[in-house]
This record gives structure tokens, C-alpha cells and sequence, in this order.
């Protein structure tokens, strides 16, 4: 059971999930990789992107996880890319933390617009509603969800209220990258994801290997 002091922390954040890390800032020749696999069907960088948050994962201390899952896509997002790249990087992730993936946790069932396309005070409101956990494989299990890149967190976190819904444990998020927001762009955003008593997120910029 949360303590009170940790359910204040989280309804002051606006959270429904328990922590999140993320072990580069969206920039420079991370934002390239990641644009190389959402964009140009090219695999390689997911590895490198698994590794990291995997190590980023355990060092966080994310203990007793009993599954993976990854942002969903719905059918005919899935068909025009041909695949997804929060579920190429969930995979990965779960092969290196010895855990099993688990894709249908979490369903997204209506179509929307990119959150990319959207201000950012739009962007929570985009996807609220769109997302259905399952109840029998998420409650009172502790559940880590995969993500590419996150803004303002509003997509991670309407995946977790749902899960949550269903009585998940704990709801843990991992993300390859993290967009730094300016100070505008942060007054606009519904959830703001530089809380100074929760360092738990490894904010670096990528080293080349």
C-alpha cells in the first residue's frame, strides 16, 4: 500500500505512475537514433537504446518487476509504419532484464493525432480515455512500461492511470530519450518531469561507444 506522503507526492505531480528514468536527454545524436528507427525503419540503435535503460532500470532500483510492456500503437498506426518502436525497444529491454514482455497489458483502441503535432497543454488531452489495461494480467502486479521518447509524460501517464485502474501494484516508466523542455514550453505542459525530490532519472547526454 502507497504511503501518504508518497500518494501526496504523486497527486502534487499529477502522476499515476510510480517513478521514471530515462538515461539520455532527446538531443544531438540521440535524437538522430531515434529518429533513425521511428522514421527510417532502421534497427540497429534500439540495442544501444535497451542496454542503457536497462542499466538506468537497475541502478533506479526498480525491484521485483513482474512484466514489460511497452506504449501500444493501434491496428492501423501498426499497419502504416509496419511496426513499433516503443515495442522494438520493450522487447529489448525484457531480454536484458531476464523479464518476460508482455504487448497486451496495455490496448490503445482509438486513433489519434501524433502528440508531436499538438502544444503541448493539448497533448494530455489527446489521449485521454484512448488506452484499456486488462485486469487480469495487470492487477497487483508491478509493471514497467517502454517508451521511446517522452515531453511532457502525458501518454506514460494515461497508460499508468489505466493499469492502475486495473490494480497494478506499481506502474514503473523507462523512456530512451527525455525532451527538455524551455521554460515556456515547461509553463504550458500539464506534468512537469524535473521534480527535485524524485532524481531517479540518469538525464545524460549520449557518449559514442
Amino acid at each position: 500500500m502507497r504511503s501518504a506522503q508518497k500518494a501526496l507526492h504523486l497527486q502534487k505531480h499529477a502522476r499515476e505512475f510510480d517513478a521514471i528514468v530515462s538515461p539520455f536527454i532527446y538531443d544531438g545524436i540521440i535524437r538522430n537514433a531515434v529518429r533513425e528507427i521511428k522514421n527510417h525503419s532502421n534497427c540497429q540503435p534500439v540495442d544501444f537504446f535497451a542496454r542503457h535503460i536497462a542499466s538506468a532500470v537497475i541502478k533506479a532500483g526498480f525491484e521485483n518487476i513482474d512484466a514489460v510492456t511497452a506504449v501500444p500503437t493501434t491496428k492501423k498506426e501498426l499497419r502504416s509504419r509496419g511496426y513499433s518502436p516503443a515495442r522494438l525497444i520493450g522487447v529489448a529491454v525484457a531480454e536484458k532484464l531476464e523479464l518476460p514482455f508482455d504487448g497486451n497489458i496495455i490496448r490503445k483502441v482509438y486513433e489519434t493525432r501524433p502528440q508531436k503535432e499538438l502544444p503541448k497543454f493539448m497533448r494530455r488531452g489527446n489521449i485521454f480515455g484512448v488506452f484499456e489495461a486488462d485486469k487480469e494480467t495487470a492487477e497487483n502486479k508491478i509493471i514497467l512500461i517502454i517508451d521511446d521518447v517522452t515531453t511532457t509524460g502525458s501518454t506514460l501517464n494515461e497508460c499508468a492511470k489505466m493499469l492502475n485502474f486495473c490494480g497494478a501494484f506499481r506502474v514503473y516508466c523507462a523512456v530512451a530519450a527525455k525532451t527538455v523542455l524551455r521554460p515556456k514550453e515547461a509553463d504550458e505542459a500539464d506534468l512537469d518531469e524535473t521534480e527535485p525530490d524524485q532524481q531517479t532519472e540518469t538525464e545524460e547526454k549520449a557518449e559514442t561507444e
